[in-house]
């Protein structure tokens, strides 16, 4: 993939998370909805390391800690 400076998009759904899905859980969220876009790309630097850029965009559901309303 990095020789190849490959890069893909998508979109995965939050239920799909499962370690991101147990912290809304803990935080009081019982099942979270919604879905997480992102973007990963594959490249070297300068000095010649690979590495992968990802980049993602979600709006989490959360609870407020004084109303307890939640909120995204």
């Amino acid at each position: 993939m990095v020789s190849a400076r490959r890069g893909f998009e998508g979109v995965q759904s939050l239920s799909g998370l499962p370690r991101l899905r147990a912290a809304l859980m803990l935080a009081g969220v019982e099942q979270p909805s919604g879905e997480c876009r992102y973007a990963m790309q594959f490249d070297r630097d300068a000095l010649g390391m690979a590495y992968l850029e990802i980049r993602a965009e979600a709006e989490l559901p959360l609870i407020c800690q004084r109303s307890l309303d939640p909120f995204e």
